[in-house]
């Protein structure tokens, strides 16, 4: 949001028109950068949870809700489950273009 912002004083700044209408468009795009901000900032108060993790961590979540599921796992289950590495997770320093 932050280079739109940028970007739109600088249009305005630049643009060919009278300094009073410039003062008042950088106006609106503060209150409309500053209306984003409060809006942002009441989603993260009210599902703070929801700006944790994305959508696997949604579905692992609610995957008794979704039928994928049957059942529920126990804490003791779950530390009992074999540890599993993703084949394709990049290691410490490694860079994508060498795979």
């Amino acid at each position: 949001m932050l280079p739109w912002l940028t970007g739109a004083w600088a249009l305005i700044l630049y643009a060919p028109i009278e300094s009073g209408i410039k003062v008042h468009l950088i106006h609106l795009a503060a209150w409309i950068f500053g209306g984003m901000f409060v809006l942002v900032a009441a989603f993260a108060w009210f599902n703070p949870r929801n700006l944790l993790y994305g959508e696997a961590g949604h579905r692992f979540e609610r995957r008794l809700e979704f039928g994928t599921e049957r059942r529920s796992y126990s804490s003791q289950e779950v530390q009992d489950l074999p540890p599993s590495r993703n084949p394709q997770q990049l290691k410490a320093g490694e860079e994508a273009d060498k795979l």
